[in-house]
């Protein structure tokens, strides 16, 4: 996993290189597209900068709590370690998830089409709840989002 996160974060490296050189700037159509792959990556990249400086701090604490003489000191150690530990664990369940393939599919919107069908008037009433239901759903997603 933290091979395929250095070159995630090489690849990043070399968008935003490319993103600034002129050539690029003046095709748009070039500019566009390196800009939307380089935005893709930088949640990548930023929880993998953040996971290994938790990784750093955690060396650093447990180094601290096997050099230290002072008890007071030790035990902060000790509890830095205790906290970091599961911070470090969810950073990596989080990491994986982030290095999961977006389907292509996942940007395109989606018609849907609400029918009372039969049932008279019950049927329209039902269709008409459904459809605010998924109103109000879009509504909040969009806000979340």
């Amino acid at each position: 996993m933290l091979e395929k996160l250095e070159s995630v974060k090489e690849n990043f490296k070399e968008l935003t290189d490319k993103l600034t050189n002129p050539e690029v700037i003046a095709n748009q159509a070039e500019f566009q597209r390196l800009a939307k792959k380089r935005s893709e990556m930088e949640s990548i990249v930023n929880a993998y900068d953040e996971y290994t400086s938790m990784l750093k701090k955690l060396k650093d604490a447990e180094s601290m709590v096997e050099s230290e003489t002072d008890p007071e000191l030790k035990e902060l150690a000790e509890l830095e370690v205790s906290e970091l530990k599961p911070q470090i664990e969810k950073m990596e369940g989080q990491l994986k998830l982030l290095l999961i393939p977006k389907d292509e599919d996942d940007q395109k919107n989606t018609i849907l089409e609400i029918r009372a069908g039969t049932g008279g008037e019950e049927a329209a009433l039902f269709a008409a709840d459904l459809y605010r239901m998924y109103t109000r759903h879009e509504r909040h997603w969009i806000r979340r989002n």
